[in-house]
């Protein structure tokens, strides 16, 4: 059921600094490292509340950065950015071709805000930090960070323990986190964040632990117009919204839209959700067309990490998933008719006569959503092991099975990385990293 309150949450980042809203200007200082003892003192938590959303923003580019393309989300017109001197590896997750970038800072992003809920919690004593602001949001802040591990990384390894699991162990500790938020947050009048909570639950019990009722009770408390986004910044290049900058004609140019889906599927409908233009030259590292993706337009812009939106469309996967696929239309259909295309009118319902229509129309609406957001590989990963993995169902399967030689190369999830390994007393150096769902053996 759709809710007719309009609420619009965005939390600032900055690391280290604390904004309020107010019509004042602050002049900050960097002050440089701190003793531990002294973030445990009131007047520091709001710095470190924005230190693990600081956190949070640069986990979300580091795996959308090597997810988008190992999901064939953008085409690769070659890279300078990162490592120039290196051969591209399209979208290649395997250990040896990634760095221990999106694994380190994923981690860190969960860790840095599962200890200022525990720094919460211990300094202040169960009664006051059951309805801290700052408490609540930590907690929220910790069910982002452990859903985005659960729906990028193979394998699960908390805090260096020699207790291995599957993505799900993230995916159950974003579950734990999000309910706590909604305990905090309802005690401190904090409805926001009480929302976003809501809609951090339906992302994980749906699309990820495969609780669809439970997924629906919480979409149904999300509003169409919810957003909650992570926040970029253009002051430091570390807080740069990536996604932007790889695809500009200024500096890189390493994405181009060109010959992707997103190519002929916004020439055919005007949505503003998968804009590209053509900047008219082929100066690419690999000399391809540079169509530069108009869904971000500089550095600054935030991306969303669950939206109103998001909510409808796990509500008709649940209606699907009970074979009530008119129903799932419908509901695909308002979300796509409640957005302006580019020409000024609504984007176009789609038809099914079945189910497996459907589903592809679902599937594809999910594809379009997520654009460029770190999202479609976790789902194109899920849909393969449900086996909805044929070309007329799944989008970009096809795209997959057109390039039988690198299937091996895009495992569909992050591998534990060489950092964790080594520095982890629990693994063997021949640690064997799983195989795509897709590869053939060749």
């Amino acid at each position: 059921m759709r809710k007719p309150v309009k609420i619009f949450t965005r939390f600032m980042l900055i690391a280290g600094v604390a904004f309020v809203t107010s019509s004042c200007d602050f002049e900050v200082t960097n002050p440089g490292p701190v003793q531990d003892e002294f973030l445990d003192d009131d007047g520091a938590h709001a710095s470190v509340v924005e230190g693990a959303n600081f956190a949070l923003s640069t986990s979300l580019w580091q795996l959308a950065y090597h997810s988008e393309e190992s999901a064939k989300q953008i085409t690769r017109s070659g890279r300078n950015f990162c490592c120039p001197k290196v051969p591209p590896r399209v979208g290649d997750m395997r250990r040896d071709a990634l760095d221990n970038n999106a694994w380190n800072v994923a981690q860190q992003a969960r860790f840095v805000a599962e200890d200022a809920s525990r720094r919460f919690d211990e300094v202040l004593g169960e009664d006051e930090a059951s309805s801290y602001v700052y408490n609540a949001r930590a907690k929220k802040l910790a069910g982002h960070a452990n859903r985005l591990l659960g729906e990028n990384m193979c394998t699960a390894v908390i805090d260096g323990s020699e207790d291995l699991g599957g993505n799900d162990v993230y995916l159950e500790r974003a579950k734990e986190r999000f309910e706590e938020a909604v305990q905090v947050g309802e005690a401190a009048g904090e409805m926001q964040i009480v929302e976003a909570a809501h809609a951090g639950l339906a992302s994980v019990l749906g699309p990820g632990l495969n609780r669809w009722d439970e997924a629906v009770d919480y979409a149904n408390q999300v509003s169409d117009d919810f957003s909650i986004q992570a926040v970029y910044t253009s002051s430091e290049s570390d807080q740069y919204n990536i996604m932007y900058d790889l695809g500009a004609d200024d500096p890189w140019g390493d994405w181009t839209v060109y010959n992707s889906f997103y190519e002929e599927y916004y020439e055919e409908t005007g949505d503003p959700r998968a804009g590209w233009v053509d900047r008219e030259t082929d100066d690419t590292p690999e000399g391809l067309p540079l169509y530069e993706q108009q869904k971000f337009s500089g550095v600054a812009d935030n991306v969303n990490m669950n939206t109103g939106r998001e909510m409808r469309l796990i509500e008709a996967e649940a209606e699907l998933r009970n074979g009530n696929w008119e129903e799932a239309m419908d509901i695909i259909n308002e979300v796509r008719t409640d957005i302006q295309s580019e020409g000024g009118e609504p984007l176009e319902e789609r038809s099914a006569e079945n189910v497996e229509e459907a589903w592809g129309h679902l599937l594809e609406e999910r594809r379009i959503e997520f654009w460029l957001e770190g999202r479609f590989m976790n789902d194109l990963r899920r849909w393969i092991d449900d086996g909805l993995e044929g070309t007329d169902n799944v989008p970009a399967y096809d795209e997959f099975e057109r390039m039988p030689d690198v299937t091996d190369r895009n495992r569909l999830c992050f591998p534990i990385a060489d950092s964790e390994i080594n520095s982890n007393e629990h693994f063997d150096q021949d640690w064997e990293d799983p195989w795509s769902p897709i590869y053939d053996g060749n």
